[in-house]
This record gives structure tokens, sequence and C-alpha cells, in this order.
């Protein structure tokens, strides 16, 4: 499969697990209101959130997820893919990609939120943000590029790639926000 059709794959599992997660959780984000696992405020957990200076509170749910986009993306290997580290930072550069995207597919295509709510003072659970959107974006973003540096024989191949998929996942999600704002639209008439 070529990188352009798992950009795309990646992208659309983002879509569908945003979906899934909005008729979840609905006007609660970060599993606000469900009756999921949380650590002890006083137990080891917490305090090595504090020491990370982590803020956002850990969940069962989330712990879940992301355990299963590892599964998911790791699925090639167990249908005979070679595995080499190489392989390996490409599937941690698209975890980073689908984490961040799938966020933010959240707030586009919930009902109880869209574009014009994804600021600081809607979202709670999105501690710091720089230039309109949260600082783990950003995070994930550099993360994934630095995942991508060593997969081709060149820096320069491997940065002219990741811009690549990174402009698959700009175009995909700018269509999403225009067919979602669109159906608000028309649903509004």
């Amino acid at each position: 499969m070529s990188l352009f059709w798992l950009a795309i794959h990646i992208f659309f599992l983002a879509l569908v697990q945003a979906f899934l997660e909005v008729q979840i959780e609905g006007p609660h984000g970060w599993a606000a209101k469900l009756p999921v696992w949380r650590p002890r405020a006083d137990g080891k957990i917490e305090r090595l959130k504090k020491i990370l200076k982590i803020k956002k509170p850990l969940t069962g749910y989330h712990l879940g997820l992301i355990v299963f986009w590892i599964f998911i993306l790791h699925l090639p290997f167990a249908f005979g893919v070679s595995w080499s580290w190489k392989a390996e930072l490409v599937v941690l550069s698209f975890l980073t990609f689908w984490m961040f995207i799938e966020d933010f597919l959240w707030f586009i295509i919930n009902p109880h939120f869209g574009f014009k709510k994804f600021k600081s003072e809607y979202v709670w659970w999105h501690d710091r943000w720089a230039i309109g959107v949260p600082v783990d974006y950003y995070v994930a973003l550099i993360f994934s590029f630095i995942f991508y540096l060593p997969v081709r024989s060149t820096i320069a191949e491997s940065i002219i790639e990741w811009l690549k998929i990174l402009a698959i996942f700009i175009v995909l999600t700018l269509i999403t926000i225009l067919i979602t704002e669109l159906v608000r639209m028309i649903r509004k008439k």
C-alpha cells in the first residue's frame, strides 16, 4: 500500500473513531461524564503526572483507545509485513498523526462544538494553547516528524514525503470542515 493510501486510510479511521467518540461523549469531552476508571487522586499515577506536569486527566477510556490505536497500526505486521525499525518509525509517526487528527475531528463533527467552538474557553482538557491550537497538536506533529526523519535513505526524502502526508491530512481535514459546516447551515434552515 502506498503512503498516499495509508494516509487516507488513517484519516478515515480517525474520522470514524471521532464519530464514535462523539456518540459516546456527546457534549462532555474527555470522558467527563462517563463511568470510567480514573486513577486515585493520591496515587502513584497522579504523582507521576505532577512530576511530568501533565494536567490532562487519565481515564481508562483513553488508555484503552491508545492501546487500540497501537494494535490497529501494528496489524500489518500480523498479516506478514516484515517488521523493521524503519517500519516501526512509520507506525509511530502515523500514530501521532492519528492522535491529534482524531482529536481535532471530534471537535469538527461534534454538534455541540464545531469549528467555531474550537477555542480554549470551551475546551478545558486542553490547558495550553498557542496560535489558536492546543500545544498537544504541535507536540504530536513534532514527534511525527522526528519519527519519520530516518525512514528514507536521505533526510530530504523523508521531509518531502512527510510533508506530502501532512498535506493529505490537511486537505482531508479541510474537506471535512467544509462538509460539516455546510450540513450545519442546511440544518439551521
